[in-house]
């Protein structure tokens, strides 16, 4: 199967050498995302865990769809969070952008993320009919 590097200006620019995706055939492997604005630099970011997982799952989106997909492919999701305090509304955010689908998903409690502020990353798997 060939294997292809998935790249837009929807999502922010990997911050090291990896792509934002790999698609090999009909599976989409989505690097962790961070709720950075795409086009700002890595320090814009909105504040509290509703506007990030918002913008995590609108980053993860763009480069979905920049590979032909969708979060309805969305099969299994990987969620890091700081503490516990952040599971409910993160949930309430993923719950109305999942909508129907409901991947298999995994979500990591505690660590250090990359950007001091920053109080999710995710990445996630599809697979896609295109």
């Amino acid at each position: 199967m060939e294997k292809a590097y998935v790249s837009t200006d929807g999502a922010p620019r990997p911050r090291g050498h990896y792509a934002q995706a790999v698609r090999v055939g009909n599976m989409i492997f989505v690097s962790g995302q961070l709720p950075v604005i795409p086009g700002a630099d890595e320090t814009k970011f909105p504040e509290g865990m509703e506007a990030q997982a918002l913008q995590v799952l609108r980053n993860v989106r763009a480069v979905l769809e920049e590979a032909g997909s969708s979060l309805s492919d969305v099969v299994n999701v990987q969620v890091l969070i700081p503490s516990n305090e952040y599971w409910a509304p993160f949930n309430d955010v993923y719950k109305r952008m999942m909508g129907a689908n409901k991947p298999a998903r995994t979500v990591i409690r505690g660590g250090e993320l990359p950007i001091p502020g920053i109080l999710l990353e995710m990445t996630v798997m599809a697979v896609t009919q295109n």
